[in-house]
């Protein structure tokens, strides 16, 4: 996986030529971008194509924040962080990990950038391991990969997370939650 030094480098106009099979599944219309609400989408679009991926990943946070304001509320269950559509973690103003990265990816897909969510854990020294959320991002200059943890200033994955499952949307990770697979 790639760092996230790179994000800067990286300009939303240089994903508008992507076609490759691969990557386009990454972007199919799903439950993250049919439920984000246009207006939420408008306010976090940049006003120019040259805008690099860093600059826009911190306005979609910026307006992720404006919208929760003082009165967000932190997930009250696993199903809550995870499982709930955009509008309704946005009109409930839900802080998670798994609501925050819904939301970021949602955001990503709708300018045409492909991201993958990762379902994972954090290591803890005191107690079993905690849950975590987080995405990868597709760099269309090198077709690598690059890990963004919306969660964290710096978007770098904290050193203590590892990857369990990756999922194109949380509703194939609700079917291994059922399971008991997760």
């Amino acid at each position: 996986m790639e760092s996230t030094n790179n994000l800067k480098k990286i300009h939303l106009g240089d994903y508008q030529f992507l076609k490759s099979r691969y990557i386009l599944k990454y972007l199919k219309v799903c439950s993250l971008t049919k439920n984000i609400p246009e207006e939420f989408c408008k306010k976090c679009l940049p006003l120019k194509q040259d805008l690099n991926l860093e600059d826009f990943l911190r306005k979609i946070n910026l307006v992720l924040r404006e919208n929760v304001g003082e009165k967000k509320k932190k997930a009250k269950s696993f199903e809550e962080s995870r499982f709930l559509t955009a509008r309704e973690i946005l009109k409930r103003k839900i802080v998670s990990c798994g609501s925050t990265t819904t939301i970021f990816a949602a955001v990503l897909r709708k300018q045409r950038i492909p991201t993958e969510l990762v379902h994972g854990k954090i290591r803890e020294a005191k107690r079993a391991d905690t849950r975590h959320a987080w995405l990868k991002i597709y760099n269309p200059l090198n077709k690598k990969w690059i890990v963004i943890d919306p969660m964290r200033q710096d978007f770098s994955l904290c050193p203590r997370a590892y990857p369990v499952r990756q999922y194109q949307d949380w509703s194939e990770l609700k079917k291994d939650y059922k399971k008991g697979k997760w």
